[in-house]
């Protein structure tokens, strides 16, 4: 699998607190179906537990001021819920957190390495 970023998250200026990225759950659902199956995504629901865990990124820092301009994280903070949902299987939903700057403070653009999301 390659390590690509969402064309969503490279066209522009994204510092948001936190981000979802369920486009890529074909791929989460292909690498545990043999294990989950049926497995579905979810914006919301009954959630029934969570799980803290980390994926790793980029980011870069937009504030033109700033000496930083980038650095990589392999400690990307993620939250991964689990809902139960009678009739479509189990489901999940998986909120990356965004990162600040060390220099500055600014919320970074998150590049996600989508292999370890996926893993």
């Amino acid at each position: 699998m390659a390590n690509e970023a969402s064309p969503s998250l490279n066209s522009g200026m994204e510092t948001r607190a936190s981000f979802m990225f369920p486009w890529l759950h074909k791929r989460v659902f292909s690498a545990v179906r043999e294990q989950i199956s049926p497995l579905v995504f979810h914006n919301k629901g009954q959630q029934s537990d969570e799980y803290e865990t980390y994926v790793m990124g980029k980011f870069v820092c937009n504030n033109t001021s700033c000496e930083k301009s980038a650095w990589t994280s392999k400690k990307v903070g993620v939250v991964i819920r689990r809902f139960e949902d009678e009739g479509r299987g189990m489901g999940y939903n998986a909120t990356i957190f965004n990162q600040r700057c060390k220099s500055c403070n600014a919320l970074g653009t998150l590049s996600l390495d989508q292999k370890s999301y996926v893993e």
